[in-house]
């Protein structure tokens, strides 16, 4: 066949199944129905077969066409919620066991990711819980950072502990004031938040400086 010739074709294929896209689709539908168990073996060993070359298409895929396709994902959400929810809910009846025989089989590697993922977000995932614990949202939280330039409201350093930024709050309003590192937040903690004392040391030190200075001229 001349190239001529497949350009033709190839506009009459897509001009006949765009003429008659419902009756093609109930076809194929009919048909997928009769062969389903045997399409479905047919996937697994075509996907077993070629493994590491689909998954590194994908993953290139995904990373060339990300934010399209969240954007893409995020809209059809939106418009189909209650359709999704109600999909969702009819398959976990119609599947009761699904995830129970899933995660049976798979305990150590479900174990094994789990760990990996806490892991890897460890600091995150801690400032996120003591948000909820000092009833702020994730967002209040992560403007409040942000605000604060990434660093803590006091030295402004981004120097955190294990467990990520502290919150710190008025002990008793319980009111959150901002997001401290682990020494500015104990240091006003040991000084019982009391301004008194905390101007206090400051005299101490700059009296102790002075008096180091005098020493030195000596």
């Amino acid at each position: 066949m001349t190239p001529e010739a497949k350009a033709i074709k190839a506009i009459w294929n897509k001009a006949y199944r765009a003429t008659n896209r419902e009756r093609l689709v109930a076809k194929s539908k009919i048909y997928y129905a009769a062969h389903r168990k045997e399409h479905a073996a047919n996937h697994l060993i075509y996907y077993a077969a070629h493994r590491e070359e689909l998954r590194a298409y994908s993953k290139s895929r995904y990373a060339a066409h990300r934010e399209e396709d969240l954007a893409r994902s995020k809209a059809y959400h939106a418009a189909h919620r209650e359709e999704r929810h109600a999909y969702n809910k009819l398959w976990r009846a119609l599947h009761p066991d699904y995830g129970r025989d899933y995660g049976t089989a798979h305990r150590e590697k479900i174990a094994a990711r789990s760990k990996a993922y806490r892991a890897a977000r460890r600091k995150e995932h801690a400032a996120y819980a003591r948000a909820r614990t000092h009833k702020i949202s994730v967002d209040e939280y992560d403007a409040m950072l942000t605000k604060q330039g990434g660093s803590c409201a006091i030295c402004r350093k981004a120097e955190w502990n294990s467990k990520g930024p502290n919150i710190d709050h008025d002990h008793k309003t319980g009111k959150v004031r901002g997001i401290l590192c682990y020494k500015c937040n104990t240091a006003l903690g040991m000084a019982e938040d009391d301004p008194n004392i905390i101007r206090a040391m400051l005299g101490y030190l700059d009296e102790a400086k002075i008096q180091a200075e005098l020493e030195m001229r000596g």
